[in-house]
């Protein structure tokens, strides 16, 4: 699906596809606490994404105690953080490569026709979003979606 159909379908996705997917792919906690947010273009949004970048689970946060410590716990299971010493603490760290943008491969979507300059590494926006939506069509697949 090129981007452009895929902009669509967000945009024409119903309530009720959107009710359908979220109740098909969120566990019934994480379903009520989403729901309970009382925004229908969210739920179409995040179902659409849910859709797209195919998770294996999907972890709706409401910013509870218990909440918070599940994705502390996730961040140490998964290992992208480490316990340190002091109780309740966690260390990150990049690689070097992640330390800061990508120039080389940092691209800005401009429309047909827009010039930044030389100096400017960019890409038309149609062609550019197609190949973000290219990415991340299963990107999830296996791993934990945290809302």
């Amino acid at each position: 699906m090129v981007h452009g159909e895929y902009y669509d379908r967000v945009k024409s996705m119903t309530d009720e596809e959107a009710g359908k997917i979220l109740k098909s792919r969120l566990g019934a906690e994480d379903y009520q606490k989403l729901i309970g947010v009382d925004n229908p273009h969210l739920h179409r949004f995040i179902a659409s994404y849910v859709e797209l970048c195919n998770p294996v689970k999907v972890f709706v946060s409401a910013d509870s105690p218990s909440d918070v410590q599940y994705i502390r716990e996730a961040t140490i299971r998964n290992g992208e953080e480490a316990e340190l010493a002091e109780k309740g603490h966690t260390v990150h760290f990049d690689g070097y490569h992640d330390q800061a943008r990508d120039k080389a491969h940092t691209k800005f979507l401009l429309p047909k026709g827009v010039a930044l300059g030389p100096e400017i590494n960019a890409i038309d926006r149609d062609e550019g979003l197609k190949e973000i939506y290219q990415i991340l069509k299963n990107v999830m697949s296996g791993h934990e979606l945290y809302i």
